[in-house]
């Protein structure tokens, strides 16, 4: 029995969803705070080393990190979801 076996898929899933929609936020945040409008972006062709304003360079690296994490994130829960 592995350590996280008690925890049924569903609940998996849950915490899943939970963090991933909290990372969103943190990236939804992080967007703003640069000026754009992350509703108006298209996230599928977002590059944050061109698409970021000049003067918010300093968030590459936070923008990037969001969005890796994600992506981790979505990865995960395509395999626990099976």
């Amino acid at each position: 029995m592995t350590f996280f076996s008690s925890i049924s898929t569903e609940r998996k899933l849950h915490a899943i969803d939970a963090r991933l929609l909290g990372v969103k936020e943190q990236l939804y945040s992080v967007l703003v705070t640069t000026g754009l409008n992350p509703d108006e972006l298209n996230m599928e062709t977002f590059n944050p080393e061109t698409d970021l304003p000049e003067n918010s360079t300093s968030l590459t690296d936070d923008v990037q990190r969001l969005l890796a994490l994600i992506e981790q994130i979505e990865l995960l829960r395509t395999e626990i979801a099976g």
